[in-house]
């Protein structure tokens, strides 16, 4: 009988070296499988405690309008039971610096932005309110503005936990999904 290694080149004899087969596992090492595994594990630890540590806050925004010394904005209506009397308005308009002002009145609540532009007897649509029923909140105006101008309101309501937020929103997508 023929020797092989004289038959064969020496890259067609290495070549015949136990390989996985197709479809196979690919082998690692148990080092780095270990390693990979604690890595990935103090990542998700380290989303989750950050998740629960930051703070989200929760703001009710939309157009305003100043005529005389008031103060009149529209928000989502769904604020209304968080929004009462001597909360902090952040007035913005254009052209100058925002100004905090406080809350005086809420209410009455529209249907949409163009009952608000009926009541506030001014265009509402350029700061964009968000579709639905809206409230109007009335506050102590900052320094008199001459004539009417409009600009947008912010209301901070509160904060809550990251966390808190995320999974409101993937409960509220799923339930409209």
């Amino acid at each position: 009988m023929t020797d092989p290694a004289l038959l064969f080149r020496e890259e067609a004899l290495r070549s015949r070296e136990p390989r996985p087969p197709p479809g196979g596992a690919v082998r690692a090492s148990p080092a780095w499988i270990a390693r990979a595994y604690q890595a990935v594990l103090i990542l998700v630890a380290a989303g989750l405690a950050a998740a629960a540590l930051i703070r989200v806050g929760q703001v009710a925004r939309g157009p305003a309008v100043v005529r005389g010394g008031t103060v009149e904005a529209v928000v989502p209506a769904v604020f209304a039971s968080e929004l009462h009397s001597g909360m902090p308005l952040q007035l913005t308009l254009p052209g100058r610096r925002p100004v905090t002002v406080r809350v005086t009145a809420t209410g009455p609540q529209v249907a949409d932005a163009t009952a608000a532009a009926s009541l506030l007897r001014t265009p509402v649509t350029e700061a964009g309110p968000a579709p639905g029923a809206l409230l109007v909140v009335r506050a102590t105006g900052p320094p008199r503005v001459a004539g009417t101008a409009s600009g947008t309101a912010s209301i901070q309501l509160g904060s809550q936990p990251l966390i808190v937020t995320l999974v409101a929103g993937l409960v509220s997508g799923d339930a409209s999904g």
